[in-house]
Order: structure tokens, then C-alpha cells, then sequence
């Protein structure tokens, strides 16, 4: 009797163990990952000024047409080196490297180009 409730005992207990051991797998495919990666876009531009709206750059394409790009953002560091509130950067040409996310250009780069 005793034996048969041993063996009860350590079947049980064997049968724990062994079930609680199995691991859930999950299919990688199934599994949906979103990136939101932002590319930089680098242009050379001649600094029209700030305003409200932000900071205002004129870009020539390859067919000589005129565009303004305004940047809604740029870092402190940035501003530190070139004080583009100041008047004294208009009419300046800069090579300008930014990203565009919902809708806000943000100036990640800048650096002035010589003067001819």
C-alpha cells in the first residue's frame, strides 16, 4: 500500500514537473514591429530670416526654381553657433541637414558655406 501511494506520489509530481517545463512559442512572423525611421535630408540654402513661424530657408532646385523651407526646430547647440535670431546670418548660404516628422522640419545640422 505504501509503495502504491509512493508510486502515485512521485508519477504526480514527476507529471509537475514535466508539463510546467513546456514553453509557450510564439511565431515571430505573426508579430507586427512598426519603425518610424526618419531620414535626413541635407540641402544647401540661403538664410531668409526668422518670424513666427520659424526659421527660413531659400532652396534652388536644378531648374533654378526658388522654394522657402521653413524649420520649426533646431537645437540649442545649434543656435549657440549660429544665431539665427540675430539678423546677422541673413543672406548667408548654409548646408542645411533636417528631418520632417508630422509636418515639423527640425534642422539636425548646419554649416556655413564660404562666401564667393
Amino acid at each position: 500500500m505504501k509503495t502504491n501511494l509512493l508510486l502515485k506520489c512521485a508519477v504526480f509530481a514527476l507529471s509537475i514537473v514535466t508539463f510546467s517545463s513546456f514553453a509557450t512559442v510564439t511565431n515571430l512572423n505573426d508579430v507586427t514591429t512598426t519603425l518610424d525611421i526618419q531620414e535626413e535630408t541635407v540641402v544647401n540654402a540661403v538664410y531668409d530670416g526668422h518670424d513666427e513661424s520659424g526659421y527660413n530657408f531659400t532652396v534652388v532646385d536644378e531648374d533654378d526654381n526658388e522654394s522657402t523651407i521653413t524649420f520649426q526646430e533646431i537645437s540649442a547647440e545649434l543656435l549657440q553657433t549660429y544665431d539665427l535670431k540675430s539678423e546677422s546670418f541673413v543672406g548667408k548660404s548654409f548646408t542645411v541637414t533636417y528631418k520632417t516628422e508630422n509636418d515639423v522640419n527640425t534642422i539636425t545640422n548646419l554649416t556655413e558655406l564660404p562666401q564667393y
